[in-house]
């Protein structure tokens, strides 16, 4: 009986963690890596790229590098920033997201924003802007934009099945 639990066990382990570290982040290729370019009052811009159809699904990753002074009140440095993702002359609904850094000493913090995972694409001249929402805790120093095709999202259905079979086998190995 000990056998069953332990095959259920790795096979909730393959189901569900290593299914989903393998579709989130061993799927797709890299087709740019562009900079942005610091422009008036304080946005942020990418050059032109193109997509197309037969690259879908296309995942769009913010790498950013900040700075700012030390705090000595332990305050948490946070900036509040707009994605907008421009498409020859239509421009997306703005997308809002945070830049918290991790504890108050980290004087450089970096960050990853998966900022856009797009199902489906239509062909265009593309281009990324990134704009203030409020007063900066932290100055951006350099911000680079990823751009991946072919990517693949995890199944949620089958990693909360690969959660539910490790659980199961592993309460199963321990109490038998």
């Amino acid at each position: 009986m000990k056998k069953v639990f332990l095959l259920l066990l790795i096979a909730g382990l393959m189901a569900g963690p290593a299914y989903w570290v393998q579709a989130k982040f061993l799927t797709g290729s890299r087709v740019a890596l562009l900079d942005l370019r610091q422009g008036p009052e304080g946005t942020w811009r990418t050059a032109v790229f193109n997509l197309a159809p037969d690259m879908a699904a296309v995942g769009l990753i913010l790498h950013l590098q900040a700075s700012s002074p030390l705090v000595e009140d332990g305050h948490i440095r946070v900036n509040r920033c707009l994605a907008r993702l421009h498409r020859d002359d239509e421009a997306a609904k703005p997308l809002a997201f945070t830049l918290r850094a991790s504890n108050p000493s980290d004087l450089r913090p970096a960050f990853n924003e998966h900022l856009l995972y797009l199902e489906q694409v239509r062909a265009g001249h593309y281009w990324l802007e990134i704009l203030p929402s409020m007063p900066a805790d932290m100055t951006l120093d350099k911000l680079t934009l990823e751009v991946s095709r072919n990517l693949s999202e995890p199944d949620s259905r089958v990693v909360t099945t690969g959660l539910v079979l490790f659980v199961i086998g592993l309460l199963g190995v321990v109490l038998i």
